[in-house]
């Protein structure tokens, strides 16, 4: 490992690097009187340079009880040269450190009133924001005195911004990376050092460049600019920051309070690293105590943290490795690399992988001193404040619509097949999957002139990765085109055939019959209409058995479980008796084979968990419980109460013995009273998304309302498809041959 020190180097040599050769030549014979003003949180970093010499520098302290303006400081700061003997207006530059403003590429800015302006808006109180208004109050007192204008300069902000695309995207689409809040100053100076060291040109260097300081930052630059960045934020730990925290743990601690957002935001930005690990922010201090004072404990404490801050640069320095080609070398800097026991660690776990040169301290006055020479000297090298930020916030935003373009509109979730369905977005998209596999079936609206109908055919045409179905509009087409255009959906395309009609249940049994359609939808008809209408038609063709019996099967999304809950029957038989609830479990269980659901937790609601003779759900939840006992498809309790059926927790509280323990996949319910009012607690008062089938003689039917969210819309049409998939599969795993879609 090279170590290289600014501090020895000749100051022709120094500035050869920074500027070239020609220029410090130039710098050297101008002789040009710079003063460089660099502010910290309660001080201001002082140096004045005659050409390349550096006359005097000094460090002005702000008294306890002063208050912190930029007049203040400057004032301070007017006084030391008037010690030094430095004439204020006959200054040829003010470099001064730049602050927090708006996102800029990397150079040489003169201060204008649209930069001073978005300082005073920025997002970050930092001690860098000062640099500006105290050159600006200083400037202010020349022209009074003097009547000279004295030009201020800022060089490589903190806000540059120059990463790639690929480094600026997260795993949300919401957040994106810049390149900001990086020690651009000091990682640029040193890269145009450092690249001499290995006879490299520093505008065509690929180089990995770590600044040690009380902040920690990582860049990599590639061919004159900064590809990608590991901020002083959220990267590394370092004096009081905490660096990049696991995000899941951090969740957690905000959900169940043991941690405020205030506390995540101080550990963030100011009393983490090693402050948090190690009760102060001085790396100095700290390596001083383990050698006078510290017990062996706080010795194994001390060299614990040593290693961790090894591993964690270690580990970003090689994650700016990735990408661009192979690095020329590694640059180490800031005031840890004076440390060699930390740098000895990095090059342990590092060195052996490129070259490492270690360049300790900063050298941000001569890089603010080099950016004004250059000013002076080229005045055509600056850059204009308003045409980069807004050139760059343009061609960021460009960025942004690549990388929050959409690909699906719904969200396209990939599963094992055959796993249980746990949510309506999974049913939605297992149906996509089952339609291209098999093929495009095609639903028929009786009354096409509704519009819940048609936006329930609009996302089952537009959205997702594959097409759900194509659509036969049966009824009013007039209507039904003024309904369509609407809502914003194109009926001139394949997707769907316009079929004119007053008898739209009459109509579309007819297209059910003759094959043209596999599944009905429920569009402007009443509900006892096409009900009765399939009922009427499945008699009279000898497709209805004895045990046929409609029945509705509601699917709800329960989300704090991750499951699906089956409830049935809720809206078509008024009090079944003890047959007809089992021909309503059935029913429910065939729903439950579509979703996956193996050996679906089935409860038989009743008021109580204990047979009473006065209450007859309990004796019939506890007859069907019995009957069913010897099921392997399937686990049958009952009575429960609806709170032990579906909460693990009351299960458990009221000594529950049986298996369902909470967990019920269905619920049968006992009458159309407890149906319906359970169907309306959970969708209305409980907010709870639900997809409904009318199921039970083998016609699909699907039945939206205007109550109906736009997701339980779609999932409704899904669940009816699925339901006719399921037995089509069947039947062609099984070796049936051609099937006949109608009877399927």
């Amino acid at each position: 490992m090279k170590t290289l020190s600014p501090k020895s180097m000749v100051p022709l040599d120094l500035f050869t690097r920074l500027l070239g050769g020609e220029l410090a030549e130039r710098l050297e014979r101008k002789n040009y009187r710079i003063l460089v003003i660099n502010p910290g949180s309660t001080s201001t970093k002082l140096a004045y340079f005659e050409g390349i010499n550096k006359i005097a520098d000094f460090e002005s302290h702000l008294s306890p009880d002063s208050e912190d303006t930029a007049e203040q400081r400057a004032g301070l700061i007017l006084h030391w040269m008037g010690q030094e003997g430095i004439d204020l207006p006959g200054l040829d530059g003010i470099a001064t450190r730049g602050g927090v403003f708006k996102p800029v590429p990397g150079g040489t800015y003169p201060i204008c009133p649209e930069l001073v302006r978005d300082l005073e808006q920025t997002w970050l109180k930092h001690a860098s924001n000062m640099g500006v208004p105290i050159a600006k109050a200083l400037h202010d007192l020349a022209s009074i005195t003097g009547e000279s204008e004295i030009p201020i300069t800022i060089t490589d902000p903190v806000v540059i911004d120059e990463v790639d695309i690929e480094s600026r995207m997260t795993g949300l689409k919401e957040f994106k990376i810049d390149g900001t809040a990086v020690h651009y100053l000091n990682h640029r100076a040193v890269l145009r050092l450092s690249a001499w060291e290995f006879g490299i040109d520093p505008d065509s260097a690929s180089v990995i460049s770590a600044h040690l300081g009380g902040g920690i930052s990582m860049v990599r630059n590639h061919h004159g600019r900064t590809v990608r960045v590991m901020n002083a934020f959220s990267g590394v730990p370092s004096a009081n920051r905490s660096g990049v925290l696991p995000i899941h743990e951090v969740i957690h601690r905000l959900r169940d309070h043991t941690v405020s957002l205030e506390d995540l935001a101080k550990g963030v930005f100011s009393e983490g690293g090693l402050l948090s690990l190690a009760g102060t922010d001085d790396f100095k201090t700290l390596l001083e105590f383990r050698t006078h004072g510290a017990t062996e404990q706080q010795v194994d404490k001390i060299n614990l943290i040593l290693r961790f801050m090894g591993q964690k640069i270690s580990e970003g320095i090689l994650s700016m490795a990735a990408g661009w080609g192979r690095p020329d070398y590694i640059s180490i800097t800031g005031g840890l690399s004076r440390s060699e026991e930390l740098v000895n660690i990095i090059e342990d776990r590092i060195g052996g992988l490129l070259p490492i040169v270690r360049v300790p301290g900063s050298i941000e006055q001569e890089s603010l001193a080099a950016g004004m020479a250059r000013a002076l000297l080229e005045p055509g090298s600056l850059r204009d404040y308003v045409t980069e930020r807004d050139r760059l916030l343009t061609f960021r935003k460009q960025q942004d619509r690549l990388i929050d373009q959409p690909v699906f509109r719904k969200p396209v979730l990939r599963r094992r097949e055959g796993s249980p369905i746990r949510n309506l977005d999974e049913l939605i998209q297992a149906t996509r999957m089952m339609v291209h596999r098999f093929f495009m079936p095609t639903i028929a609206i009786a009354g096409s002139d509704n519009d819940d109908a048609l936006e329930a055919a609009r996302r089952a045409t537009e959205e997702g990765e594959h097409k759900i179905a194509r659509f036969l509009l049966v009824g009013d087409v007039k209507r039904t085109r003024e309904i369509a255009k609407d809502l914003g959906l194109d009926l001139d395309g394949p997707d769907f055939t316009l079929v004119e009609s007053d008898e739209p249940v009459a109509r579309c049994i007819e297209l059910y019959a003759e094959g043209e359609c596999q599944v009905l939808m429920k569009g402007s008809v009443q509900t006892s209409d096409i009900l009765g209408g399939i009922f009427r038609w499945l008699k009279e063709n000898d497709k209805l058995s004895e045990e046929a019996l409609f029945s509705h099967v509601a699917v709800f999304q329960r989300p704090e479980q991750g499951k699906l809950l089956l409830l049935s029957d809720c809206g078509i038989n008024i009090d079944p008796d003890r047959a007809k609830k089992e021909r309503i479990l059935e029913n429910a269980l065939m729903v439950a084979r579509s979703l996956n659901l193996q050996i679906p937790k089935v409860a038989v609601i009743s008021a109580i968990e204990k047979v009473n003779p006065r209450i007859e759900s309990s004796v019939d939840a506890a007859a069907i419980a019995e009957r069913y006992a010897e099921r392997t498809d399937c686990q049958v309790e009952g009575p429960l109460s609806y709170d032990v059926a579906v909460d693990p927790e009351i299960a458990a509280e009221k000594k529950y013995k049986g298996g369902i323990q909470g967990n019920a996949d269905i619920l049968i319910m006992p009458g159309i009273d407890a149906g319906n009012t359970m169907y309306k607690s959970l969708s209305v008062s409980g907010g709870l998304h639900v997809a409904g089938a009318f199921v039970g003689c083998g016609v699909p039917v699907v039945l939206t309302s205007r109550a109906d969210t736009a997701l339980s819309k779609l999932a409704s049409l899904a669940l009816c498809l699925r339901l006719f998939f399921s037995r089509y599969r069947d039947r062609i795993e099984n070796g049936s041959g051609e099937v006949d879609t109608t009877d399927a």
